[in-house]
């Protein structure tokens, strides 16, 4: 089989020339296709990330109380004068409603998708936020802070073709810390 290959002939190199060159062509594929991926992903955990951050932010204003006694909690009084209490005050946030317009979303079936030239480019579904407030009392280490968690689905095509479906369960956790 060598000896044909490498006998010299005009054109006894065309048909090794042509496998090596689809070969690089369906691997260029799949890399093109792997690094689509990951930007969607990376997109998608930055948005997240984003959003969790509001939340924090968003659950600040009812910090300022405690961090006036040197920790910070969500937590405002209740009461008057002599008998007053404290109440547990944390916000999830509308976390789709600040995801929609930064990744141009529109509503899906359980969820959120995008599209992208008519096709579905990923959806997004089952988000989950978690406030997670600091004690009242001091010397507790839990901070204030906020989970979210979201699955990502992303439609995997290869050679014009669709495959099983890429999901991912993205985890983004935000931390507020006082600065003073």
């Amino acid at each position: 089989m060598k000896r044909l290959l490498l006998k010299g002939r005009p054109g006894a190199g065309f048909p090794l020339t042509i496998a090596v060159l689809l070969a690089s062509m369906l691997l260029l594929c799949v890399i093109s296709e792997g690094f689509r991926l990951s930007i969607i992903a990376q997109g998608v955990r930055d948005a997240a990330q984003a959003a969790v951050i509001q939340v924090v932010n968003d659950n600040y204003d009812d910090v300022y109380h405690s961090t006036r006694e040197g920790y910070a909690s969500g937590h405002v009084p209740v009461g008057r004068y002599g008998s007053v209490a404290w109440e547990e005050s944390v916000d999830e946030g509308a976390v789709y409603d600040r995801l929609r317009p930064t990744l141009g979303l529109r509503r899906y079936a359980g969820g959120y998708a995008k599209y992208s030239g008519g096709e579905l480019e990923y959806s997004i579904s089952n988000l989950a936020v978690t406030v997670r407030n600091t004690p009242l009392r001091s010397g507790g280490a839990q901070q204030l802070s906020a989970d979210i968690t979201l699955q990502l689905t992303v439609p995997v095509r290869f050679c014009g073709e669709l495959l099983p479906p890429l999901t991912l369960q993205l985890k983004t956790t935000a931390v507020y810390m006082p600065l003073f």
